[in-house]
């Protein structure tokens, strides 16, 4: 199947598929923890992750249990200060609850799409994440600084902006998804209204022959 490649401002691309059934994972996906996130991401699940983030809003992480190597996780590690005192909010980094560790969004979404060498790929867009608290003083700015992690967030900030649009290449997907959503919301809203209906008359929700015959 034909897969256009959608350039991105800053070099990044990243090939779009117009197949809808790639689509059919991102039902089960967990918004607010990367950790659960697939494996290898697809490029409608990228869309619909990137979409529904983007609708989700500044996610809060639940810092209760977070204990390493006698280390505690603070919210402190999700904001930045800049030179001239200014705090801002580290949007790329969260928190998984399941494992345990944090992750940088666009680098989880895209630092598979530009062939990078395993070893090359930061901890925190690993399957596991990263979670040496002890490090996290050296290795969240020196992730934040890295070219690949601005070249990902570029790529995560642009397809945000494409699909708040609705425009650019990935359109057609954009529409495939929201067809498909829209199909078993209708299905949904169907079921709902024979079982209320039949509820009202008091009738069985079966046949009223119960007897087969396949002869």
């Amino acid at each position: 199947m034909f897969q256009p490649e959608q350039k991105y401002n800053n070099g990044t691309s990243t090939s779009l598929t117009t197949d809808p059934t790639h689509g059919e994972s991102t039902k089960s996906i967990d918004l607010k923890d990367p950790g659960k996130w697939p494996n290898t991401i697809s490029d409608a699940d990228r869309c619909f992750l990137v979409s529904r983030l983007l609708n989700e809003g500044k996610i809060e992480p639940d810092l209760n249990n977070t204990l390493r190597d006698g280390r505690q996780l603070t919210k402190e590690w999700f904001t930045k200060i800049m030179p001239n005192g200014l705090k801002v909010h580290r949007t790329w980094l969260v928190y998984s609850k399941s494992n345990n560790s944090l992750y940088c969004i666009p680098c989880k979404l895209f630092s598979h799409t530009e062939h990078q060498h395993p070893h090359k790929i930061s901890a925190l867009a690993k399957d596991e994440g990263f979670t040496q608290w002890k490090k996290l003083s050296e290795r969240i700015p020196e992730h934040e600084n890295s070219l690949n992690h601005k070249q990902c967030f570029c790529a995560w900030k642009n397809l945000e902006s494409s699909l708040s649009k609705r425009s650019g290449i990935d359109k057609e997907l954009q529409d495939m998804i929201a067809l498909e959503e829209a199909h078993w919301k209708g299905v949904l809203y169907a079921i709902i209204d024979v079982i209320l209906h039949l509820a009202k008359d008091g009738s069985p929700l079966r046949g009223s022959n119960e007897n087969l015959d396949f002869s």
